[in-house]
């Protein structure tokens, strides 16, 4: 049954992102509580609470009832941060197909609602931005997925990059989604072997300025903090995410006006 918001379609203000390499008491007893609301097994949710953080069970408790419930509870209580996202992840595994979906949207809800900088898509914990980011990341998959494969493949790496805990592979999503860009640039100019650089040099009536300057300084960031990092340069996480926003922005534009 929706919920009464669900019904009016009542609309909320954003909430801020606040929380992102953390995984605070709230989650941890609203994750549990939502687990016992989908009615799934107790016990199987703990072996795989034991199995994603790396602690054993009570052997003598074996029966679902409160004692288990707080054994639970103190197990997650225990986990490090990243294993909360890894349950959820494996939680989503295991679980019967016909609660997949309402465990997915009640989880994304709980994220947008509390601030969380994550969202949980197709059984992944991938990294969420503002609501500009994931309109971007929207386009651009859309843009590319069935007719670009490889530029498809690079924008999700580069959300798989920086979504990986504890720490996100930030010159990975750097370098995956000017990958993307340049996957793109080759097939609509038909020059597969060329780098996005030469491509640029190449095609100037393609790239007009300040298109052709601004793909050129994004490149050589790229460059330096992607795929050649520099000591001391690595990017940091918000240099990363704004790379992977503009390079995800700039897709949906290069397709719809450069042409073979």
């Amino acid at each position: 049954m929706e919920s009464f918001s669900r019904r009016n379609m009542i609309n909320i203000e954003p909430i801020e992102i606040t929380i992102r390499f953390d995984a605070p008491t709230e989650l941890r007893e609203w994750l549990f509580c939502l687990i016992k609301r989908l009615k799934y097994s107790i016990k199987s949710f703990r072996d795989i609470v034991c199995q994603m953080s790396y602690q054993t069970a009570n052997p003598n408790q074996w029966g679902e009832n409160s004692y288990m419930e707080e054994e639970i509870r103190e197990l997650l209580d225990n986990c490090q941060w990243n294993n909360i996202y890894d349950i959820i992840e494996e939680t989503y595994r295991q679980i019967p197909m016909d609660i997949k979906e309402d465990y997915t949207s009640s989880l994304n809800d709980f994220f947008y609602n509390k601030g969380y900088g994550w969202k949980l898509e197709n059984g992944q914990v991938l990294s969420r931005g503002d609501g500009a980011f994931e309109e971007s990341i929207s386009s651009a998959v859309t843009c590319v997925k069935d007719t670009n494969p490889d530029a498809f493949y690079e924008i999700r790496e580069a959300l798989v990059d920086i979504s990986k805990r504890p720490e996100p592979d930030v010159t990975g999503a750097v370098q995956h989604s000017m990958a993307a860009v340049e996957c793109l640039c080759k097939q609509l100019t038909g020059t597969p072997n060329d780098t996005l650089g030469k491509i640029i040099n190449d095609n100037r009536e393609k790239f007009p300025s300040p298109l052709d300057s601004a793909l050129h300084h994004l490149w050589g960031f790229a460059s330096n903090h992607g795929r050649h990092v520099i000591e001391g340069k690595s990017p940091t996480f918000e240099e990363a995410e704004l790379v992977v926003h503009i390079c995800a922005s700039i897709i949906p534009y290069l397709k719809a006006t450069i042409t073979d």
